[in-house]
């Protein structure tokens, strides 16, 4: 059911690039995927949908981690030491790592209610993406440069920081977590590789090269700056690398002038967006851009108020996904629905809508209200709209990735009939 949280989040405690990058984008989305859904769930936060394209390059950064981290554990050199054949056999070889990666995220999603439905057929593709997976993980470690670890001394009695937090002498380290207590920002870099001449960090990508990695190693390369347990000497980062499936992209290494410079953006920009969130409901921003992939678009009013003017950018007229709240009005079989559209991308309210699906996740009547998100405009050679008597009506077919929440409430057309 369609509802907004229980208790919104407070302000982060720490700022990371990821954080500020979305409540840039949207204060009411970050809000509303870490609210409190107690009817909904347990956990924290609002259930992730799950698709397995997104969980294939989870599933390779992984294993690439997990690869690293053991060879750099056994002070490999490089992959034709015969440690590092010895590293590789302990895992059990690239398909086992794939394998227990692709497990672990899978449980990840055993309990959320937004998973249920597609969870075999996610298992299942992934399956079928092993071999791909597999090489795409080769392909990364093999660009890995590997430095032995230089033994880390005893930290100073009495320290407060965790065991985990020491400094960071000659070796390659994994998961690197970052932080600056003054800046109050942190991060975790993929991999930081450190030598007598050089200091590399860097991050694994799956997807397509973007503007905004290069911004995110220039962060970790302050956060390695001012991190005064893991750099003491404060040692610049001389190397920052974005290594995607193909290839390794350079990014300049800023000047100590440079982060200073960086460290002020941030700071004025932390600012801006800790003032968004401080109120409540914190805003949202709604756009093409922001909202096609929402997780939480189905929560958010302004976002379906929105929705209801938007009007497609293209003159398509079969083929096309889009996101519709509808009113049932009567029903044509255990698979097919009609009803009014209350809210829908280049649509009228009031028009007809024919909508087909099986396997509902709750029993459908009439006097209903659904948004349904994801949902195909047309099928194959299928006309966008069906005539019928009357005048048309919008054909909207629930299809893998489709969902379907119900909204609680009197619908404006129930309004009117009192």
């Amino acid at each position: 059911m369609v509802a907004g949280p229980a208790s919104w989040p407070a302000a982060p405690d720490w700022m990371s690039i990821s954080t500020l990058l979305e409540v840039e984008r949207c204060p009411a989305r970050w809000a509303l995927s870490r609210g409190e859904y107690p009817d909904v769930w347990r956990r924290q936060g609002y259930p992730r949908a799950i698709q397995w394209p997104t969980l294939e390059g989870t599933v390779v950064h992984r294993s690439v981690q997990r690869v690293v981290s053991a060879l750099a554990e056994r002070g490999c050199r490089s992959l034709s030491d015969e440690s590092t054949v010895d590293a590789l056999r302990e895992l059990g070889g690239y398909t086992a790592v794939v394998g227990a990666a692709t497990t672990q995220v899978l449980r990840e999603y055993e309990d959320s209610p937004r998973a249920r439905s597609a969870m075999n057929a996610v298992r299942q593709q992934l399956g079928f993406r092993v071999p791909s997976m597999r090489l795409s993980v080769q392909r990364l470690v093999a660009r890995t440069h590997l430095v032995p670890r230089v033994p880390a001394r005893r930290g100073p009695a009495g320290s407060s920081e965790p065991a985990s937090r020491k400094r960071l002498r000659e070796g390659v380290y994994s998961e690197v977590g970052l932080r600056s207590a003054e800046l109050g920002w942190r991060g975790v870099a993929d991999l930081i590789t450190i030598d007598k001449d050089t200091c590399e960090i860097r991050d694994f990508k799956t997807g397509s090269p973007s503007a905004g990695h290069g911004l995110q190693l220039r962060v970790y390369a302050l956060l390695w700056f001012r991190d005064r347990v893991r750099n003491p000497d404060e040692r610049l980062a001389s190397r920052l690398i974005v290594s995607y499936g193909g290839e390794d992209r350079e990014i300049p290494s800023p000047s100590r002038g440079e982060l200073k410079e960086l460290e002020a953006t941030l700071r004025e920009r932390t600012t801006e967006a800790m003032a968004s969130l401080a109120e409540e409901p914190p805003g949202a921003r709604p756009s093409q851009e922001n909202c096609t992939y929402c997780p939480v678009r189905q929560l958010c009013e302004d976002y379906w108020a929105w929705n209801s003017k938007n009007v497609a950018d293209t003159d398509e007229v079969g083929g096309d996904f889009v996101d519709l709240q509808i009113r049932l009005t009567g029903r044509n079989g255990p698979g097919s629905w009609d009803g009014t559209i209350e809210s829908g991308r280049d649509l009228e309210s009031g028009d007809r809508v024919l909508l087909r699906g099986t396997n509902w996740p709750f029993a459908l009547k009439l006097g209903q209200r659904l948004r349904v998100l994801n949902v195909r405009r047309g099928s194959g050679g299928e006309e966008r709209f069906a005539q019928a008597e009357g005048g048309r009506t919008v054909v909207a077919t629930m299809v893998g990735g489709s969902e379907v929440f119900l909204v609680p409430g009197l619908s404006q057309w129930d309004v009117n009939a009192l």
